[in-house]
Parts: C-alpha cells; sequence; structure tokens
C-alpha cells in the first residue's frame, strides 16, 4: 500500500441525509466503510471508492437509481454509479458501470495500488478478478457477511466466527471500531434534578435485532423511573403498542449522528439485543456493541458468533435469552452504585484502546505490507 499511490475501495459511502432516505442503505455497513476510510486517509493512504446506492428492486423499488457527486460522504472521494434497477440487468449493469469509472481513474491518476471491497457480489468479483488479471494487483474482500470469494489475494473479516473457521490463510480480523473514547458514567450529563435511569437501545426495529424482546423485557421491570429509548429506521407494531401503553418507553425513530450522541451521552446503559437464533446474526460484527463501550457505559448483550472471546470480560452476557432473564440483567446494573460505573468506565477505557479507527487502520495497512502485497 503505496502512501505516494491510491487504493480503489468498492463499497457504497454516503452522506447523512442519503443515508436516512434509502431504505436499502444499512447505516452500520455505512457508518463502517466511512470511518476505516477516514482512518487510511488520516494515515497517508489515498482512497477513492466506486459504490452504487442499494435499493430493492424494481417493481418494489425505483426503476432507475440515479446517483450525485453530492450523496458521497463529506470528505470521500470517488464515484456513485447510477444504474438500472431491474431484474436480470442490474448486476450487469452496475458491474460495467464499475469498469468503467475504475479505468476512468486509471486515465486519470494511474494504476492504483490494491482493490479493496466491502463483502461480495458478482459486480465486485468481475472487478476484483479484473484487477488482479488485468492490472496485477492485489485485491482484498472485506467480509461483514456472505460467502468467501474465491481468489481474492486476502480477507479481512469483522466477525470472528466467520474469521475462525476460515481456511484462507492470508486474513485478518478486524471487528471495527470507534472514533475515540468518550462520555461520563458519573451522570453528570443528565439534568441535576433528573431521576431517570435511562435504558438505551439503537438498531433496527426488525425481529432479528430483537428489539420487541427488549421491550416484553423491560415492561416486566417495576421501577417507575427506569425508561427506555428506541432509536432506529423502520416501524415494528409490537413496539409502537407496547409504547403506547406504557409512557416509560420512548420510540424515537432514525436519528441523526448529532442527536445519537446526545442520547448517548444520556443513557446509563445499553442493551443489545441481537438474538442469536436467527441465522443472519450470528456472525454479525460487533459495530454497535464497541459503539455502546464507547461511551463508557455498561453493555448487556447477547452473545453470538461473532464476537470474540474477548468481549466476554467486558460485556453483561445474557444467560439465556429470555424476557425474564434480560429484565433481571437490567435491574440489576441500574443497582450499581456510583464505585462501580467509575470501575467499569476504567475497564471500557483499558479495552477500547486498541479500538480506535487509528488503530485499526493502522493494523490493516501493516497487515496488507507484510502479508498481501510481499
Amino acid at each position: 500500500m503505496k502512501r505516494n499511490g491510491y487504493i480503489i475501495w468498492l463499497g457504497s459511502v454516503i452522506n447523512e441525509a442519503a443515508m436516512l432516505s434509502m431504505r436499502g442503505v444499512s447505516l452500520a455497513a455505512n457508518l463502517f466503510q466511512r470511518s476505516l476510510i477516514s482512518a487510511l486517509c488520516l494515515n497517508g493512504i489515498n482512497v477513492r471508492i466506486i459504490g452504487h446506492i442499494p435499493e430493492s428492486l424494481w417493481p418494489r423499488g425505483r426503476f432507475l437509481l440515479k446517483s450525485t457527486p453530492e450523496m458521497l460522504s463529506p470528505n470521500i472521494k470517488g464515484d456513485l454509479v447510477s444504474y438500472l434497477n431491474v431484474p436480470f440487468l442490474r448486476e450487469k449493469d452496475i458491474g460495467r458501470r464499475y469498469l468503467k469509472s475504475l479505468r476512468g481513474f486509471c486515465e486519470k491518476f494511474g494504476k492504483p495500488t490494491a482493490v479493496f471491497s466491502y463483502n461480495t457480489s458478482t459486480p465486485i468479483r468481475v472487478i476484483g478478478e479484473y484487477a488482479q488479471r488485468k492490472l496485477g494487483i492485489p485485491w482484498v474482500c472485506i467480509m461483514a457477511d456472505g460467502e468467501e470469494p474465491e481468489g481474492a489475494d486476502g480477507l479481512v473479516f469483522l466477525s470472528w466466527g466467520k474469521y475462525s473457521k476460515s481456511v484462507q490463510k492470508t486474513r485478518l480480523h478486524l471487528d471495527g471500531g470507534v472514533p475515540g473514547f468518550h462520555g461520563p458514567v458519573d451522570r453528570q450529563a443528565k439534568p441535576k434534578n433528573s431521576f431517570k435511569q435511562t435504558v438505551m437501545f439503537a438498531g433496527s426495529m426488525g425481529l432479528h435485532a430483537g428489539v420487541d424482546f427488549l421491550v416484553n423485557a423491560f415492561r416486566r421491570i417495576s421501577n417507575k423511573n427506569a425508561e427506555l429509548l428506541i432509536c432506529g429506521k423502520g416501524k415494528n407494531r409490537y413496539v409502537e403498542d407496547a409504547a403506547y401503553l406504557d409512557p416509560r418507553i420512548k420510540v424515537l425513530g432514525a436519528v441523526t449522528e448529532e442527536r445519537l450522541d446526545e442520547l448517548f451521552r444520556l443513557a446509563d446503559i445499553f442493551v443489545n439485543s441481537n438474538r442469536s437464533t436467527f441465522p443472519n446474526n450470528r456472525n454479525n460484527f460487533p459495530s454497535k456493541v464497541l459503539e455502546y463501550l464507547s461511551y463508557g457505559k455498561p453493555v448487556i448483550s447477547t452473545w453470538t458468533e461473532g464476537l470474540s472471546p474477548e468481549y466476554r470480560k467486558i460485556l453483561t452476557v445474557l444467560e439465556n435469552e429470555t424476557p425474564e432473564c434480560l429484565a433481571r440483567a437490567i435491574e440489576n446494573v441500574l443497582q450499581w452504585d456510583a464505585a462501580q460505573f467509575i470501575e467499569f468506565r476504567k475497564r471500557a477505557a483499558d479495552f477500547m484502546e486498541s479500538k480506535i479507527w487509528d488503530a485499526q487502520a493502522k493494523r490493516l495497512i501493516e497487515w496488507f505490507k507484510s502479508e498481501v502485497n510481499l
């Protein structure tokens, strides 16, 4: 990874307004890519992306997806391609437009040092193989989910489960990161006259994220001062009905990153309620868990294969995924005294030291130089 060259990143990194308005965009994937790319740039690596805006196939989604440079995330350079969003043609059209964009970059800036891709698909495999065969440069695939691509020169796994089971020799486990460690745990962020004990959840409203499970558990808690704040895209009738019946539950919907930061600073504890019984959850990388921990607050969590063993020493892991068990865990942590919250913050600060994006970017650069670009 030459510092005076550049790399091509295949993935969609769009701005906040577009991200919140597009149903097909994954908040976690967008945040991960933007954060890692920004950290690479700060470490002297020039990154240019080629991506598109995900959308459900027509007729559920739009027939033609038009992208503009303004949709790119701020400070991210590259192309977002437009494409025909119709069955049988979508992937071919995206692949063709990706290839045209790559050739344009080569003409303008010369041959890149490498191609990195976020996950894999038919268009991405085409570009990865083109980079290897025609340009003679390595292709590295960052695997959040999906099947491992054949022929990639290196794989970066976000999930510990996927990493530990892979037979690929050239691989790295990099489970995400955070901008920094912040947020008091002594409740100084709360108004002095506030007696609220705030439980926070941010994520999908779908069943897989376990928000129904969390609401079911919270309603079993008798503490009148406890409140549950829920943020995320989508609708969930069960959660909305529960909020109507129990005023302690507040559904805030999708909020800006600035507002989410304000809410996280007010929170006392966080809950990661992803259900391990959902197949797509088993290898989820812990992006939300890391974000929670960066605020120095206790995190109650289910356990999935995506988490590496080191997380057991910092998370309050549920013994079983029942509403009763989760309710007890929430009640127990809310009863911590000030000394316990302060002690946890110190442990969290130590744990998160290696999870800062700058440290993760340096790990990726050194791995690429020593293991891939020999």
